[in-house]
């Protein structure tokens, strides 16, 4: 059996966050409600990390995003609630790795 070449998670997390927005009922991709919810320049600054337990964590790579969008939290999460079925109770923001 001939072995594929190793992708990056990078490459790979888009693709899990789907499949678990579609078990999760939303009826939505999380990536597109992100950038819906966000707009275009937030979410090329952004990279989606993590989704459980009504936590989603995003990351950025700069300090001065990440400070804007902690100041953003609470409209942010009223945003991507107001797409969700599964609504989320945190978002949390973190440096590197987007």
């Amino acid at each position: 059996m001939a072995r594929s070449e190793p992708k990056l998670l990078k490459a790979l997390l888009p693709q899990a966050l789907e499949s678990i927005a579609g078990r999760s009922g939303s009826g939505a991709l999380l990536a597109q409600v992100w950038r819906e919810a966000v707009g275009e320049t937030i979410a090329r600054q952004t990279a989606l990390r993590t989704v459980g337990r009504g936590v989603l964590v995003v990351s950025c790579e700069s300090v001065a995003w990440a400070k804007e969008l902690e100041g953003r939290r609470e409209e942010l999460l009223q945003r991507l609630n107001a797409r969700l079925s599964d609504k989320l109770t945190r978002l949390e923001i973190a440096v590197g790795g987007r």
